[in-house]
């Protein structure tokens, strides 16, 4: 009975740490999808592509700001 207890709490902290590990994941492929367009909002000549990356660094921002809070 208490094997069952203990194979429980394993697989639980399993999934704790396979959620942790997807959250950090996406967290990463943000920050970097970021990166990039705060070089290309840097590089940019036209001011309609420049609203464009503005719109998507928001866009980023708010996912990370949601991924922050653990939702």
């Amino acid at each position: 009975m208490e094997e069952a207890g203990e194979k429980q709490s394993t697989n639980s902290k399993a999934t704790t740490n396979d959620t942790e590990k997807k959250a950090e994941r996406e967290r990463q492929v943000l920050l970097l999808a970021r990166a990039r367009v705060m070089q290309q909002l840097a590089a940019s000549q036209s001011e309609r592509y420049s609203e464009s990356r503005r719109q998507a660094l928001k866009e980023l921002d708010d996912k990370l700001a949601k991924l922050g809070n653990g939702s």
